[in-house]
């Protein structure tokens, strides 16, 4: 068990509550996401006081995350916390088939929503089937708003966006995600934005094209499992919200790591006389199989990757 160092990622979207409230670190003002767990090379998690990362950690110590983790050390998922102080790009990201192309992985992923001010939503699939001649036409036309399902959101509430689904988190949205470990976005709109270079960002129109599902998409939110605090358990992560209130214990898979995240109270991890103090926005580490005694008061996300 150990604390992870996450890195930290500035867009034109992003806010200050990362920082303000997850004591996140950052160059400017703003933080947009802070990747908190992640093994992929474009942002490497580090383990916390040291300066190795998480992904050297698990290649030169074979069987540490289980299973699921390949002798690169590369984890299955990557997690993030996300404050969209404006809106989202509109965007949709491949399946594996078509990722394996690039040689990457597909981005399926989860949005459990941490905070929301009042009349945030988010985008999330199209409001009916549409051809895909028609959805190039409403790009070209610039009124890809108009097919898109608009679904208000509120703290507390997940959302599962398979690849292939168009969506963009919209403005006043905190957000933990946690996705397959794979960096590929096509965005489709981006609301005639201006990037820090004063030009239009690049749209990813051909690629869109190909991998966007224009057909219906269950917009509910996903119902917990209150007994055994189940938010999600899909082909690629299980996902669970811990309420500690007493002492209680918690092992990860023997097949995986598993990664837990503070996201209110003040949670401590006892192991064989370590201590890891988990404030909101601190993350640890377990290794596969590990048990840990759990004290204090809080909630926490824990996930764990799979085998896919």
């Amino acid at each position: 068990m150990f604390l992870l160092e996450p890195i930290s990622k500035d867009y034109i979207w992003g806010g200050t509550l990362l920082k303000e409230r997850f004591g996140k670190a950052g160059e400017g003002a703003v933080v947009a996401e802070s990747w908190e767990l992640s093994t992929h090379p474009d942002g490497l998690t580090l383990l916390k006081g040291r300066e190795e990362s998480l992904r050297c950690y698990l290649e030169n110590n074979p069987g540490a995350g289980g299973s699921c983790v390949a002798e690169s050390g590369e984890t299955p998922i990557l997690v993030k916390l996300i404050d969209a102080q404006k809106a989202l790009s509109v965007q949709v990201h491949p399946d594996d088939a078509y990722a394996a192309k690039m040689g990457q992985r597909g981005k399926t992923e989860l949005w459990h929503i941490l905070d929301a001010q009042p009349g945030a939503g988010i985008y999330l699939g199209v409001k009916e089937p549409i051809s895909r001649e028609e959805f190039k036409r409403h790009i070209s036309e610039n009124t890809v708003e108009q097919i898109l399902r608009w679904v208000p959101v509120k703290a507390g509430e997940s959302y599962y966006i398979p690849a292939g689904t168009l969506h963009a988190i919209g403005a006043g949205c905190l957000i933990y995600e946690v996705q397959q470990s794979s960096n590929l976005t096509y965005r489709v709109y981006d609301y005639g934005r201006l990037g820090a270079d004063g030009k239009p960002r690049q749209l990813h129109i051909e690629d869109a094209l190909a991998v966007s599902v224009l057909s219906y998409v269950d917009t509910a939110p996903l119902g917990k499992n209150e007994a055994e605090g189940i938010i999600a358990d899909c082909p690629y992560f299980t996902l669970r919200e811990l309420t500690v209130e007493k002492d209680s214990e918690f092992t990860a898979p023997e097949d995986s790591f598993c990664h837990l995240l503070c996201t209110e109270g003040e949670v401590s991890a006892f192991q064989d006389g370590n201590c890891c103090v988990l404030a909101p926005g601190a993350g640890a580490f377990l290794n596969a199989g590990e048990e840990i005694l759990l004290r204090g008061k809080g909630k926490i996300l824990a996930v764990s990757g799979k085998n896919s």
